[in-house]
């Protein structure tokens, strides 16, 4: 969903109430030093859900792409090269936000 030359290095599960409702993913393109966020369903696959996935660059504006989507929120995209991001989804009452890491 990101486009070619990208490769996952960190995920999240999405759990609400015991169950899986998705799983976030941020993946990283050594190639031209960008980071991509996407959030995957698990539940209500097919039907018009709130999904959302965000990036933020640290010392940059937090972007994020959220709405009713029937698979998935994202990609969510950015220049981070040399730089920590925060990341992260939510889905199915779950969600989830990383701390300032990745730093490259």
């Amino acid at each position: 969903m990101c486009g070619s030359g990208y490769q996952v290095i960190d995920s999240a599960t999405l759990t609400a109430n015991g169950i899986r409702q998705g799983r976030v993913y941020l993946l990283y393109n050594t190639g031209n030093g960008y980071n991509c966020v996407v959030t995957l369903k698990d539940t209500n696959v097919g039907r018009a859900t709130t999904v959302s996935a965000y990036l933020e660059v640290q010392g940059k504006t937090r972007s994020t792409d959220s709405g009713a989507f029937q698979y998935y929120a994202g990609p969510v995209r950015a220049s981070a090269a040399a730089a920590c991001v925060k990341w992260g989804g939510s889905t199915g009452g779950a969600s989830y936000g990383s701390p300032f890491e990745h730093c490259g």
